[in-house]
């Protein structure tokens, strides 16, 4: 699996320059063992092949391409930095706060009351309000 990803990175690379002898021999044994790689640097030739024949070489790029070329490169790189984040981060914190404070509020709410006792016992304040429900226990009714 190291193998395999390491041989993905120097074929990304073999595009844009020219392999170390160490390089290029790592690929031609690695290929030589995995049939996956070996199918992945087939394909790759052949779409540079069709990429050449697509593209003459005396194609002349506008100053302008160049620059929505590299505008696009640091968008992509902008947006995998944190700060990019940060505010979608910030919001997100503060709605699961006021989720869990909701939640608090309205789990208090149906709560049985309490009275102040000695510590370590709680007894039941009967003179607190009835619960919002009704009670639907049906063994009471047959008493």
């Amino acid at each position: 699996m190291l193998g395999c990803r390491r041989h993905a990175r120097l074929l990304d690379k073999s595009r844009d320059a020219e392999l170390s002898t160490r390089e290029a021999l790592f690929l031609a044994n690695h290929e030589s063992r995995c049939e996956r790689c070996a199918a992945l640097a087939e394909a790759d030739w052949g779409l540079s092949v069709l990429r050449e024949q697509a593209f003459p070489e005396d194609l002349e790029l506008s100053p302008q391409f160049t620059a929505n070329v590299v505008a696009m490169v640091r968008v992509d790189r902008g947006r995998e930095r944190v700060s990019y984040w940060a505010p979608a981060m910030v919001g997100a914190t503060v709605a699961a706060i006021a989720v869990m404070v909701m939640l608090q509020l309205f789990s208090r709410a149906n709560a049985p009351a309490f009275t102040n006792s000695p510590v370590g016992e709680a007894r039941l304040d009967r003179s607190a309000e009835p619960p919002a429900f009704p009670n639907l226990d049906r063994s009471s009714d047959h008493k």
